[in-house]
């Protein structure tokens, strides 16, 4: 546990400190600065790793957030020397000063920590070695591991076989950076990296960022702002959905950023001095380009959100303080709206969009059931009903409306849950007009779901809470009247709230119907995926490990990657050629992967087989599940016995193969020709 927490405390420090003096640098006050770092921080971290491999100079990891602290450190020098000779200021981002917002930040992160503690932490129960059996796991991983073995960490050229001199290509590779830097000071630990960086995102940057958001729209109302720290990490589908469903871990980074960006839009056009619009602007920049850099579909969430707002925007403005006719505003809204939706379609044409677009995630609901799911925040099967949480949605949503106050937030909420009841109930153009900036994946447009309702509920749960304050003064006719009658409403409702999301609801339905909680569902799930005796078991993670004491350093291991190897290059730096459930590498590759996969045990008398594997530097063969085992733990994903016969096949009579190690159902062999 001591290592989770170590590996935890560097990543909140790696995405803090560096940052920090670049925010401020823009003219942002502290406590913005503070809210903003990571978000510098990441945007920086990948233009370096691109500029550092555009001038091929290789370094460890840890140079990164020296070098961003460093830049940081001169930028916010030359400011304060320009303060000093031109009486610049900084700034206070809107929101109010002193101790109170870091006491309540310091409560957001107790908060969602305290949910984490019971959520995620049982699944890894401690362990630094602890990972999830996900499919997309295997590639985050083996990404950061590559990250660590080349010192090069540039996104446009991201592959998980680096070191096996496949040159790689984009892909949104911010996460990993991350990983790969924090697992640098953890002695390229890249699992126990990773497990510290979904911890340190979940119950520290986000809440954080979430409460920046709320004090940006909900100016002065410490009720919602109170609030917003029992939300942060109580909504399965954000972030929760993202750790059991993929993993999407760069998608949860992206859609982590989304608030703070709206917030900062906000700033742009709200503040009245030039010098405030400007540092709100480019602090925005940063925050769209570490959104992008991390999972592109996050611009469009931003865009959605960003849209609903500046909609809300041109129809409230003034001039001389007073409002513009309502048929002028009116028309304005109406333009802006259609300029929203002509952009949205024309991106739908942009040729570099359409393999994300045009891809499919079949119907899984009837629309009905779709509907229901959709306003009660279940996103798939992987997650559980929320009902508490949603009526606290509800109720934020009809404040909001009442008060004619960021009824934005919900129109983009409305926006999102009608794309998601689209997107899992039908196939057809609808669904990918509405959600094919997503893959038409339904738990990322869940996801966005969440996102929009997390300051809704945080304004509803104390909508609520005055609501009911007001009753029992009623009621009481004043006897129960004060401070002490509010916060023990204020207790009542927060225990409604946790054991609406940790225990069982029991409807009198039928005979009676029990709904698992949420959060509980996640934390089940959580366990499954992160189990010792899932996929990849502890039987073969100890024997991973004296292979790693036998085999050549650097000597490149064929293995079948649905055995549970294809994990182990992420995790223990074995040289393993399949590193996810397919072929190896892309399509440059097929031929040889194809040889391998079908022929490897024919390397005595097959030349063609011999040339292959020597090219690639094939030394060893190894076997987690071999075929005589009686209890194999396989993924069966992508899996065909027929393409692995060439590896599967191979026994210690196999002319060609050495036996060197072997326990119970797993093998591994050196090729002796």
């Amino acid at each position: 546990m001591m290592a989770l927490i170590q590996a935890t405390l560097i990543c909140v420090l790696v995405l803090y400190v560096p940052g920090y003096l670049l925010v401020r640098t823009c003219g942002l006050a502290r406590f913005a600065s503070f809210a903003l770092a990571p978000i510098a921080t990441c945007f920086f971290f990948v233009v370096l790793g691109v500029a550092l491999q555009l001038m091929g100079i290789p370094c460890p990891a840890f140079v990164l957030p020296l070098a961003v602290f460093a830049i940081g450190g001169i930028a916010f020098t030359v400011r304060v020397l320009l303060v000093r000779k031109r009486g610049l200021r900084a700034l206070d981002g809107g929101v109010a000063g002193g101790w109170r917002q870091w006491g309540i930040a310091a409560l957001y992160v107790a908060v969602a920590s305290a949910i984490v503690a019971v959520v995620f932490i049982p699944a890894i129960g401690g362990d630094p070695g602890a990972f999830a059996r996900n499919d997309d796991t295997t590639t985050h991983l083996s990404v950061a591991r590559a990250f660590l073995d080349t010192g090069y960490y540039s996104t446009l050229k991201v592959t998980s076989y680096a070191n096996l001199g496949l040159s790689g290509s984009y892909y949104p590779a911010e996460w990993h950076v991350v990983v790969a830097v924090v697992a640098s000071f953890l002695n390229d630990s890249v699992a126990l990296a990773s497990s510290g960086a979904t911890i340190a995102f979940v119950a520290a940057v986000f809440p954080v960022s979430v409460l920046f958001f709320l004090q940006r729209f909900f100016p002065g109302r410490i009720g919602v702002w109170m609030s917003g720290a029992l939300f942060s990490a109580a909504f399965c589908g954000f972030p929760w959905g993202f750790l059991v469903w993929g993993q999407l871990l760069s998608n949860m980074v992206s859609f982590v950023f989304v608030l703070p960006a709206l917030a900062l839009l906000a700033g742009m056009l709200e503040r009245t001095s030039v010098a405030e619009r400007v540092a709100n602007a480019l602090a925005l920049l940063m925050a769209l380009g570490a959104i992008a850099f991390a999972q592109p579909n996050g611009v469009f969430v931003f865009y959605i959100g960003a849209s609903a707002y500046l909609i809300e925007y041109v129809f409230q403005v003034k001039r001389g303080g007073r409002k513009v006719a309502l048929a002028k505003r009116v028309l304005c809204a109406a333009l802006m709206l259609a300029g929203v939706v002509a952009i949205w379609l024309l991106l739908l044409k942009v040729p570099f969009l359409q393999e994300v677009v045009s891809a499919t995630w079949p119907a899984i609901y009837p629309a009905d059931k779709a509907m229901v799911y959709g306003l009660f925040l279940k996103f798939s099967d992987l997650e559980g009903v929320q009902w508490f949480v949603a009526l606290m949605v509800f109720c934020g949503a009809v404040r909001a409306l009442g008060n004619r106050k960021n009824v934005w937030l919900v129109a983009a909420w409305a926006f999102a849950v009608v794309a998601f009841i689209v997107d899992a109930s039908s196939d057809g153009p609808l669904k990918h007009i509405l959600s094919g900036f997503w893959y038409t994946d339904y738990v990322r447009v869940g996801a966005m779901v969440v996102l929009f309702a997390i300051p809704l509920a945080s304004n509803g749960f104390d909508w609520l809470l005055r609501a009911l304050a007001r009753a029992v003064a009623i009621v009481s006719r004043g006897r129960l009247e004060g401070p002490v009658s509010r916060n023990l409403i204020a207790v009542c409702m927060t225990a409604l709230l946790f054991w609406s999301l940790f225990f069982p609801l029991v409807l009198p339905v039928g005979g009676g119907h029990k709904y698992k909680p949420g959060l509980i569902v996640i934390r089940d799930t959580l366990e499954r995926n992160y189990s010792w005796s899932f996929v990849q078991t502890g039987e073969e993670a100890d024997f991973l490990d004296r292979v790693k004491e036998i085999v050549l350093p650097g000597a490149v291991i064929a293995n079948v990657p649905n055995d549970g190897s294809a994990w182990s290059y992420g995790t223990e730096g074995l040289n393993i050629l399949f590193r996810r459930a397919k072929g190896w590498g892309g399509t440059d590759t097929a031929e040889e992967s194809e040889i391998i996969r079908a022929k490897l045990c024919d390397i005595d008398n097959d030349e063609e087989v011999r040339k292959v594997a020597d090219d690639l530097g094939v030394r060893y063969v190894l076997l987690l599940d071999d075929r005589s085992g009686e209890d194999r733990t396989l993924s069966y994903l992508r899996y065909s016995p027929d393409d692995w016969t060439g590896i599967e096949s191979i026994t210690p009579e196999t002319p060609g193969f050495k036996l060197l190690l072997s326990e119970g159902d797993m093998r591994l062999y050196e090729i002796t020709q």
